[in-house]
């Protein structure tokens, strides 16, 4: 048996019926298992933090080969863990939050349909059950054919455009267009953000006619401007406004769904759907209803010999890049996109949303209204990334 011997000392005033003895105990004698283990020997330097001691120190000779190689071995493995460690440190948790591109846009678009099917309960007399019927109701617009010309588009047919409007002291000016893309977030063009009268103040959605229907106003909190737009260039002319918390969002009044990075809907030779509120033609007056106008993609080399004919200018001092499209009216159609068409979407129906439209392009800038030469439009699908850190950052 080890003899040991008990040293003890009154840390604190006891408490009643607990007994606050520290006891320290020193074997006096070595071990019995192993005599060469003395328990109270102190190592003669101290462990690191992230290090946990199990051998002796490397100044003490062991017989035992086996012992030896294992002492080795995990001195290596600690070694390698460590820098491991160091290496990657934070690394994993970044690497579990980020997303490819067009990943979350695509899954709150997935979302956003259930604002197009009502479900009900109905009670059909005529059938033997005695419990009522779950219907689903859809209220997608039907699609109509190719349009050549502009003409006014229809209740509910376009749910997620939106108009920014202007402080003119008297009264506000809706000057540019937009597209809903979430509950907060309008995607539109960068040159929207910067006019004469200053920055956008007020969204209104959810309407047709600017004059007839309210809808909701909601106010603007932000405009969030490309960081590589620079004016009076046209390059990565895009902008996402953020509106105040508290849109209602229905039937008729829902967002739109973002092009995944790869889509082919923005080729040359594919007809897109251009909205807004803007003139119907040179010299005329804005429109206040809401018109659409069916537009063909050109390739870029093509537009700009034809837009720019070969000349270089203060808007495009490169010429067209990939993050622009060219569109046009029909080669017997003198129709395109106007003033105050500025910041809406150029768009076409999803192939993968049931009745929801995606936006291919942002209305950036052209030359006369009806003239019958192609307008330039941003490209989003270049910019997906940019938008899903900002819109949904997580």
């Amino acid at each position: 048996l080890c003899h040991i011997t008990l040293n003890t000392r009154w840390t604190k005033k006891p408490e009643d019926g607990l007994d606050t003895r520290i006891v320290n105990v020193e074997l006096l004698n070595n071990s019995l298992v192993n005599p060469s283990i003395t328990p109270t020997k102190e190592t003669s330097s101290e462990p690191e933090e992230d290090s946990i001691i199990i051998f002796p120190d490397e100044s003490e000779e062991d017989d035992d080969e086996a012992i030896r190689r294992i002492k080795k071995l995990y001195q290596i493995y600690a070694m390698e863990f460590k820098k491991y460690n160091l290496k990657n440190s934070g690394e994993f948790p970044k690497r579990r939050q980020k997303y490819a591109a067009g990943f979350r846009s695509a899954k709150y678009c997935r979302l956003y349909e259930k604002f197009i099917v009502d479900n009900s309960l109905l009670a059909i007399p005529l059938l033997p059950s005695l419990f009522p019927i779950m219907m689903q109701k859809n209220h997608c617009s039907k699609p109509l054919p190719l349009i050549v010309g502009g003409i006014n588009a229809s209740r509910g047919e376009f749910p997620h455009m939106a108009a920014l409007g202007y402080d003119r002291g008297e009264w506000i000016d809706f000057l540019c267009g937009g597209s809903l893309i979430s509950e907060r977030y309008v995607l539109t063009a960068a040159h929207c953000a910067h006019s004469k009268w200053g920055p956008p103040i007020i969204v209104r959605l959810g309407t047709l006619n600017l004059i007839a229907d309210v809808g909701q106003n909601m106010d603007v909190e932000e405009v969030i401007v490309h960081p590589d737009y620079s004016e009076p260039s046209c390059y990565n002319d895009i902008a996402l406004v953020r509106m105040i918390p508290g849109l209602k969002m229905s039937k008729t009044l829902r967002p739109a769904c973002l092009p995944a990075p790869t889509t082919l809907a923005g080729d040359p030779g594919n007809h897109l759907m251009a909205t807004g509120w803007g003139r119907t033609g040179y010299g005329l007056f804005s429109s206040p209803n809401l018109q659409k106008v069916s537009l063909e993609v050109m390739d870029n080399q093509t537009c700009d010999s034809v837009f720019l004919g070969g000349r270089r200018t203060e808007r495009l001092p490169t010429g067209l890049h990939s993050t622009m499209l060219c569109a046009a009216g029909y080669l017997d159609s003198s129709h395109d996109t106007c003033q105050g068409d500025s910041g809406g979407p150029l768009q076409a129906l999803s192939r993968h949303s049931k009745c929801m439209y995606e936006v291919i392009g942002i209305t950036s800038f052209g030359k006369l209204c009806g003239t019958g030469l192609p307008a330039i439009y941003t490209r989003v699908s270049m910019y997906i990334e940019w938008i899903e850190d900002i819109v949904w950052p997580s």
